[in-house]
């Protein structure tokens, strides 16, 4: 993956670009002044909201706050972005923990905004809890480990969007990534999908559930936050080795004090 070259790295204060990075490891989150107007944010967001509009869903804003990973809290309309998106140089420590980077495109990072808009659409009007979803996508109670489910890339009941067959790690999650296809403009699902049945089908219920909600506003939207970097006091890693076993959380303060002095 391509780094992303955003037009706001020139506000971005440029200490922690020199910190080694055993040191930046054990940074609390919350000291490191993340602001996610650094992200691609501003304009992917612009794009998300201008696409929701186009299919009548107005009623539903997300929130977008800097979280530990992409996601949306249960319930919520919130969309959590990764903090280290915020920062090139935390975008290179996390592509050389892991080998890439979450959304580091404005492809990936559009699509990973497309899917948790699903989440949000499906808390906002609490869809899961009808029976007409539960026989389309499933049981919204059923176990939920999307590390570790076993997945059919041949199958056909299922919608092409995230890597590894995401969508059939859980219903959900099924729904986020059908959601997801069914609101990219780009995505010509109709033609793409029109000999996978089981997809189709899921395909043209989403549309049908858009177009009823879009005639209603949600009773109550909630907006809430969990793992919020912004008050998160947890160091990006904790050393593992036993000769810093001991290690306390390094305060950004002290971090430039012990580099820069």
């Amino acid at each position: 993956m391509t780094m992303i070259d955003h037009p706001y790295e020139a506000q971005i204060p440029g200490s922690i670009f020199y910190i080694p990075d055993d040191v930046l490891l054990n940074a609390r989150v919350c000291d490191l002044g993340l602001n996610i107007e650094n992200t691609p944010y501003p304009q992917q967001s612009k794009k998300l909201l201008s696409e929701l509009k186009r299919v009548g869903l107005s009623h539903i804003k997300p929130k977008f706050y800097l979280a530990d990973e992409w996601f949306c809290p249960s319930g919520s309309a919130s969309i959590a972005i990764p903090y280290w998106l915020t920062h090139p140089r935390l975008r290179r420590l996390e592509k050389s923990m892991i080998g890439y980077v979450e959304g580091s495109t404005p492809k990936d990072f559009m699509k990973l905004l497309r899917h948790e808009m699903g989440h949000c659409f499906e808390h906002a009007y609490k869809l899961s809890k009808r029976s007409d979803w539960k026989a389309v996508f499933g049981n919204p109670s059923a176990p939920y480990d999307t590390d570790n489910y076993v997945w059919n890339p041949k199958s056909k009941d299922y919608v092409i969007h995230l890597p590894d067959g995401y969508a059939q790690s859980h219903p959900e999650e099924d729904f986020a990534e059908t959601f997801a296809v069914w609101l990219d403009p780009q995505s010509k699902w109709k033609s793409v999908y029109k000999n996978w049945q089981g997809a189709l089908k899921k395909l043209h219920f989403v549309g049908r559930l858009v177009s009823e909600c879009a005639l209603v506003k949600p009773k109550k939207i909630s907006y809430k936050t969990t793992a919020n970097a912004a008050r998160s006091k947890k160091n990006i890693e904790r050393f593992v080795s036993s000769t810093h076993e001991d290690a306390e959380l390094i305060t950004f303060q002290h971090l430039k004090n012990t580099v820069f002095a």
